[in-house]
């Protein structure tokens, strides 16, 4: 075996494997910092219309379900708990990836390619992981039609 292109598969590789958590890390950021101006109407980013003829918002991340796109409150809302989530779980899994590709250093690319896409698959399901307590708290905060609870 070349050790010299096993080498450059293992890094590029652990590059793979740091695009999930650098993501991550950056869309939290961002979801933390979004800010809804008084001015801002939704109406502006109701571009595409789907199958059933209705309106859907357009934005290339964040936090997109039912019930945080109810209106401006309910969205930024979502944001900032989808920012806070998504940012330290990014944080937390970025390290335990790298450490974990080190185990298959200097081994084939067989086996740096089964690990890798191991520690990827661990990553997405991490990234499942704020869909319920953020649903959890917009259900807790705002009623079904996105109204505030007091």
């Amino acid at each position: 075996m070349d050790w010299g292109r096993s080498m450059s598969f293992w890094v590029f590789m652990l590059c793979m494997v740091l695009l999930i958590p650098l993501s991550m890390i950056i869309i939290g950021k961002r979801a933390m910092n979004y800010e809804v101006s008084e001015t801002f109407e939704m109406s502006k980013y109701r571009r595409k219309i789907n199958i059933k003829g209705e309106k859907e918002w357009l934005y290339l991340s964040g936090y997109r379900t039912t019930r945080s796109m109810k209106n401006n409150d309910t969205f930024q809302f979502a944001q900032k708990l989808f920012g806070f989530w998504w940012y330290r779980l990014g944080i937390i899994i970025i390290f335990p990836s790298i450490i974990s590709m080190f185990f298959v250093i200097n081994k084939s690319e067989g086996s740096i390619s089964l690990f890798g896409t191991m520690v990827v698959v661990f990553q997405c399901i991490f990234m499942m992981i704020p869909y319920i307590p953020i649903e959890k708290e917009l259900k807790k905060h705002f009623d079904k039609d996105g109204n505030r609870i007091l």
